[in-house]
């Protein structure tokens, strides 16, 4: 803000003679300050030589590296910012921060000493530490603001016991907003891949690879009914590189890590949400809802569907937890599969056949984070028995007919061989088993005979043939 300097010739009492009145006025204009240096610090020696010493200010510096830039503090995030500040010589001062939305911001300002200007002068800093107000457990419930929703607050640095002077020091100001922040993503590890492992050529995947899902393994309206044909689908290398290796009879769920710009930030233990996109249903959770311990009827992909139309609508928005007390949908079938990885919970997924599947994940925890993380990463399940072509009944019924034949043949035969008829059958198998002996016997001489033979003699040893 502006203040009025008062040149010096106003304040001087009047004068008898006009020309001494024009002589003293002509000496104030000397002194008067020049407005176009209002609103900037300048040093006390440089501007209004003749006032200072009237109407003094007690600061003499006063600067922040914040100053004409915005800031974003999402959730579980802090931000420090600093001012340097330097008084005149033999005063002292008293800081002011402050912020225009208290309810949803809230800071901690420390100030100290921080060395000597050149000419002697004390230099000092203010560090101000800020985070949302209700991560910092001082204020009452009802005087914050809803921690689910994003804000905007401005931050104000200023000394409170400053005087009016010809020179005013513009107070430092800054915006922050208490929302998303737009360089984080979330990123899915990928240790061990189908690629690393030797199972899959990295270079036949970018060369326009596909596969083919199978009619009774997916449904293109994501509900868990077969299709009427096959899915031929393409596979984007450049979209999601090499897919993350999976055994099929083991628990699993994916490592979320947090990552803002290029660094890793940490491991998201937040809850989540997974849907094939191709409309894959040959998978199934490990937890229902019962054993989860919902109080609540859980959501899941098929009633979010419904609800808004299509998929991929699952978000922190519209998300609401089965662990909320203010949740009153009644538990009805507490043995539905329980759909939501991470947080409380150690749900994980088992994979059924093998093959390639494409997942969309969703950060639905409403209090994690205020953007909205999501992305699309693929996975590669292998070992899996393939599909049987006879149903398990009928292979039993085949398994026991051969036992209770085997029994009844065990049985049945030795009273067979003692008739007439069998033993006329008996009589026959003697023979036709002597008649194999002896041709088994004969193949067996002619062989090594043939092997003894001088090359170029093809006879018998006496020169005539075999009647054998």
């Amino acid at each position: 803000r502006l203040r009025h300097c008062t040149p010096t010739w106003a304040t001087e009492p009047d004068s008898v003679s006009k020309k001494k009145r024009n002589r003293k006025r002509s000496g104030a204009v000397a002194h008067n300050c020049n407005l176009k240096h209002f609103g900037r610090p300048r040093w006390k020696d440089h501007l209004c030589p003749g006032i200072w010493d009237q109407r003094g200010n007690i600061i003499e510096f006063l600067t922040g590296e914040f100053i004409y830039r915005m800031y974003t503090i999402d959730m579980h995030s802090q931000l420090e910012l600093t001012a340097s500040l330097i008084p005149q010589p033999g005063t002292s001062l008293i800081p002011l921060v402050m912020v225009s939305n208290p309810h949803s911001l809230g800071f901690q300002a420390t100030f100290y000493e921080n060395g000597y200007t050149s000419d002697g002068n004390t230099k000092y800093k203010l560090d101000i530490f800020l985070k949302q107000q209700q991560h910092w457990g001082r204020t009452d419930s009802n005087f914050t603001s809803s921690l689910k929703k994003a804000t905007m607050s401005t931050l104000t640095v200023d000394i409170a016991n400053k005087e009016i002077s010809c020179v005013d020091i513009k107070p430092l100001s800054t915006l922050i907003s208490v929302g998303c922040d737009l360089d984080k993503k979330i990123v899915i590890q990928n240790k061990v891949s189908a690629c690393s492992m030797g199972i899959l050529d990295p270079l036949t995947l970018q060369d326009n690879y596909s596969f083919i899902i199978e009619k009774e393994f997916y449904d293109p309206g994501f509900q868990g009914q077969q299709s009427s044909e096959d899915l031929h689908v393409f596979y984007s290398y450049q979209q999601l590189g090499c897919p993350l290796l999976v055994y099929y009879d083991t628990l699993w769920k994916p490592v979320v890590e947090l990552w803002r710009k290029d660094s890793f930030q940490e491991v998201i233990d937040a809850e989540y949400v997974l849907l094939e996109v191709n409309g894959q249903f040959s998978y199934s959770y490990s937890l229902t809802a019962q054993s989860a311990m919902c109080t609540s009827q859980p959501q899941n992909w098929t009633t979010m569907i419904k609800e808004f139309g299509g998929p991929f609508f699952w978000n922190r928005e519209n998300y609401v937890s089965c662990h909320d007390p203010n949740n009153n949908a009644p538990l009805r079938w507490p043995d539905v599969q329980y759909q939501i990885l991470g947080g409380r919970t150690a749900n994980q997924i088992i994979f059924g056949h093998n093959g390639f599947y494409v997942f969309y994940i969703s950060i639905v925890d409403p209090y994690y984070s205020y953007c909205q993380l999501e992305t699309i990463f693929s996975i590669y399940v292998y070992g899996a028995f393939p599909v049987q072509l006879v149903s398990a009944g009928v292979v039993i019924l085949l398994i026991i007919s051969s036992i209770l034949g085997s029994v009844w043949l065990a049985y049945k035969t030795p009273k067979l061989l003692r008739t007439a008829r069998g033993r006329r059958i008996k009589k026959c198998a003697t023979q036709l088993c002597r008649r194999c002996k002896t041709v088994c016997q004969f193949r067996a001489s002619a062989t090594a005979r043939a092997g003894t033979e001088p090359p170029g003699r093809h006879g018998t040893p006496h020169g005539g043939r075999s009647d054998h």
